[in-house]
């Protein structure tokens, strides 16, 4: 007798969500590289050091905001339709990187970045987790964090096929983060009901949120602020660092106390 997989297998799963995770695939490629391009090219166009840090910064206090933002915009218009409004979106922010060469527009446009990603993490994650059953959750996700991650890091080669002062990096950024979309809208995948928790990035993952916190330390000690600018700037992202976990702490107290 031929065995068939069960619909909670981890074939099945991943096949079922095969669209999804190329499209994040393609979309990972787009965001190492202009992520490694924004700061060649303003060392090429001679911003300040100072500059550049603000620049850089600006992507994760967009990521911040985005991840609060994006699950209310969810419920009302569902996956499919914030997945590619932001997609769009974050293409545009590359192009006019390359249109408006000044560090206030870059400046708006990182932030605007982080914001779409954001998003497309919020809409890629709670996708993937209506596709996976409780046997299949953490081999999905893991299969997702290493597309992630190898998406991120080879998108950073892509720097050596053309140079970073010209527009051809910025073109194939942005055609990378369009195609992303592609392969949700031709498929058939059915997208998931409009109901994500609110406390998806907020609570139910800290340590997504503290590494954001600290990626944004980072950039910070960038600038050549004066001795004491610097530590009270880390100890701001200290302080907020502790209120997260604190919050997660108590959101997971009162989560057990409902259950009982």
């Amino acid at each position: 007798m031929e065995q068939t997989q069960s619909p909670d297998s981890p074939g099945v799963t991943v096949l079922a969500s095969a669209s999804v995770l190329f499209g994040i695939g393609l979309l990972m490629f787009g965001n190492g590289l202009q992520g490694s391009l924004i700061g060649v090219r303003a060392t090429v166009e001679q911003f300040n050091s100072t500059v550049i840090g603000i620049i850089m910064a600006s992507y994760f206090v967009g990521f911040l905001v985005g991840s609060t933002w994006t699950p209310s915009i969810l419920r009302k218009v569902g996956h499919i339709r914030v997945f590619a409004g932001l997609t769009a979106i974050a293409s545009v922010t590359i192009l006019a990187q390359d249109l408006f060469v000044q560090s206030v527009v870059w400046g708006v446009m990182r932030f605007l970045a982080g914001v779409c990603f954001a998003g497309i993490y919020v809409v890629a994650e709670s996708w993937l987790n209506s596709f996976a059953g409780n046997r299949t959750r953490a081999q999905l996700l893991a299969i997702y964090m290493v597309i992630m991650y190898t998406g991120l890091s080879g998108g950073q080669f892509l720097l050596n096929l053309a140079e970073p002062a010209s527009a051809d990096l910025f073109m194939i950024a942005s055609g990378l983060i369009s195609l992303a979309v592609v392969p949700m809208l031709l498929s058939g995948v059915q997208a998931p009901e409009r109901q994500v928790p609110l406390d998806l990035l907020l609570t139910g993952k800290p340590v997504h949120r503290d590494q954001v916190l600290l990626k944004m330390i980072a950039h910070l000690r960038q600038i050549r602020f004066k001795r004491r600018s610097r530590l009270n700037a880390q100890l701001l992202c200290c302080r907020l660092i502790h209120r997260c976990r604190r919050g997660t702490a108590g959101g997971h107290e009162q989560e057990q106390g409902d259950q009982r």
